[in-house]
């Protein structure tokens, strides 16, 4: 259920009760299309959530607590200079329409009362956060909107505060009106469904509300209004009617839709205030939309914010991948154009061998090939202005010229597959991350690597060489079924520190055979514990779950004791060598 008019009318009805008379103690903005204000009232703490993004806009109460940047931007400093310390008098709801108006008591520099309003319009990505003047002139707003941007409305510091559009419709707490509406005819020029009738007809109502009133009723939402016999537009009328009465009393059942009831694991697909059905799906109960709200869009703003974040970053190593693939292609073809340079040692040394019957002048030589195990008959073209000698030299050279090109394109056809093996261990990782701090974990670990071009992006952002280094993160722990810990590398860097830092010597390590992963290690709590089988392969399960290999339907994964895992001098972040191993196969479905 998007969030309308009718989900935004019980988030008023739920803020008057509890935030009207509460003082405005403290305001943030932490993202650039979000304000968070923290409010005191009855004695209670409140975390009041404004958000104009243009995915996700919304207000509501929250419990999330997000990093506040350094430096306030300049929207929320007008915020603090005008309504912090302020009262919240009263919060209302522009009809059903999603314009929510906070009215906050302050004083003017003169030391007067005066009254200000904090407005929030939910219109998608039109979606703005606007502070106004009891005169209504705009004070400043969070996104600005000049003429270029919108013919039929500016949205600018000093311009008069203008409503959005208004829609001609019936209000679900007009009961008269709303009765009259059921009992008219539905014009003859509608050619729409049912659905979209009621849609068209009643302020605040989105479209899955209009559908499920006509699921509830036993009407098809798709039918076309007009044919509809008397008594299902009857039946449709009558839960319209009954959802009204919900509506105007406040009788509300906010819960979350999920598409996995395992408790603890879930995603929420989508919520609703009222009374609604959802086929198929197990739904999550709360007190109140405004735990529905924080519940349900927590967890959808992580996955879309850091779906952002990790955009560019993608971006950055798609391109980065692409470079290491089209010079391993130049190396390997290098490789193969001089794999048999030693072919021509062998010439040289035969010249040297055979000068004796060489009188001078000629341009060819046939001699046997005592290197090889048949003995064949060699041809050598020869330069027939040049001696034997020279001749002979002319190999040498070339041979050492052509080992020369093998054994570089060898080493840096190793160094360019090291490198892929990286780029793709970090997609793989950047891939399963969700959290903003683990995303910021693997920027830093490719500025430091030299990708991504962030060290010069870091030069122009601080002017100062201590730049602050983010904190690195925890591995995921998680526990077998017979009560073994097991944890896991988030990143390369995390990976690094767990096997060769944190893990003890007999620790269990494992990782996906031939593929991107995470390093997984099974604690061993004493020497010679003796880990059971169920251990292992539940260790294995998840390291072929964290690896790019998670949709296979049977994975490879190597084992071995955490003293027998090396890393490489000069390898890079999340690369090592492992001896002693063993190898499970298994199914991370399972």
């Amino acid at each position: 259920m998007p969030y309308d008019g009718i989900v935004a009318s019980g988030v008023v009805w739920e803020l008057s009760g509890l935030l009207s008379g509460g003082r405005i103690e403290k305001i943030y903005q932490t993202e650039q299309d979000e304000i968070i204000l923290l409010c005191h009232s009855m004695r209670e703490k409140y975390r009041l959530l404004l958000s104009a993004s243009p995915a996700n806009p919304r207000i509501h109460l929250t419990k999330q607590k997000k990093e506040n940047p350094a430096f306030a931007p300049p929207f929320c400093m007008v915020l603090r200079k005008h309504i912090q310390g302020g009262k919240i008098s009263e919060i209302t709801q522009e009809g059903f329409d999603r314009v929510i108006s906070i009215k906050i008591d302050t004083y003017n520099e003169m030391g007067d009362p005066i009254e200000k309003k904090l407005i929030i319009e939910i219109m998608g990505r039109h979606s703005n956060i606007m502070l106004v003047s009891p005169g209504g002139v705009i004070y400043d707003a969070i996104k600005h909107i000049d003429s270029s941007m919108s013919s039929l409305r500016e949205v600018l510091p000093a311009h008069p505060y203008v409503l959005p559009p208004q829609q001609d419709k019936i209000s679900p707490n007009d009961k008269r009106l709303i009765l009259e509406f059921t009992t008219r005819d539905i014009p003859e020029d509608f050619k729409g469904s049912m659905s979209s009738y009621l849609l068209e007809s009643i302020s605040g109502f989105s479209p899955l509300l209009c559908k499920t009133i006509c699921n509830k009723a036993g009407v098809s939402p798709q039918n076309p209004a007009r044919l509809l016999s008397q008594e299902e537009k009857k039946l449709v009328f009558n839960e319209l009617i009954n959802v009204c009465d919900h509506i105007a009393g406040h009788m509300y059942r906010p819960a979350v839709i999920i598409d996995d009831p395992t408790a603890g694991n879930y995603e929420a697909v989508d919520f609703h205030c009222l009374d609604t059905v959802f086929d198929n799906f197990k739904v999550k109960n709360f007190s109140s939309i405004n735990l529905m709200l924080d519940e349900f869009y927590t967890q959808k703003d992580i996955v879309e914010r850091s779906r952002q974040k990790k955009s560019s970053i993608k971006k950055q190593l798609s391109n980065a991948v692409s470079r290491a693939e089209k010079k391993l292609q130049i190396y390997d073809s290098a490789l193969r154009e001089s794999e048999n340079f030693d072919n021509l040692r062998i010439k040289g040394e035969l010249i040297t061998a055979n000068m004796y019957i060489l009188k001078g002048g000629e341009s060819s030589i046939d001699v046997v090939n005592y290197y090889s195990d048949s003995g064949e008959i060699l041809s050598i073209e020869l330069d027939k202005n040049k001696s034997a000698a020279a001749n002979a030299q002319i190999y040498y050279k070339k041979y050492k010229k052509k080992k020369s090109t093998y054994e570089n394109a060898l080493q840096s056809l190793k160094k360019c597959s090291e490198e892929l093996a990286y780029l793709k261990s970090v997609e793989e990782h950047l891939e399963s991350c969700v959290e903003s701090a683990d995303i910021a974990e693997i920027k830093e670990e490719l500025s430091e690597q030299g990708y991504y071009g962030l060290r010069q992006e870091n030069n122009r952002k601080s002017s100062k060489k201590n730049t602050t280094k983010i904190a690195e993160g925890s591995p995921i722990s998680t526990f077998t079924t017979d009560g073994y810990e097991i944890l896991i590398g988030k990143n390369n860097k995390q990976n690094d520190t767990l096997t060769l830092r944190t893990s003890n010597p007999n620790d269990l390590w494992f990782h996906v055979k031939d593929a991107p992963g995470s390093h997984v290690i099974l604690r061993i709590s004493q020497k010679d514990c003796i880990i059971t089988n169920k251990a292992v392969t539940e260790a294995a399960i998840e390291a072929a779950r964290h690896s790019s290999l998670k949709s296979s339907s049977k994975v490879e994964v190597d084992y071995t004791r955490v003293k027998y895992v090396k890393k490489p001098s000069g390898a890079k972040p999340g690369r090592v060598i492992y001896t002693n191993q063993k190898t499970i196969i298994v199914s991370p479905n399972t």
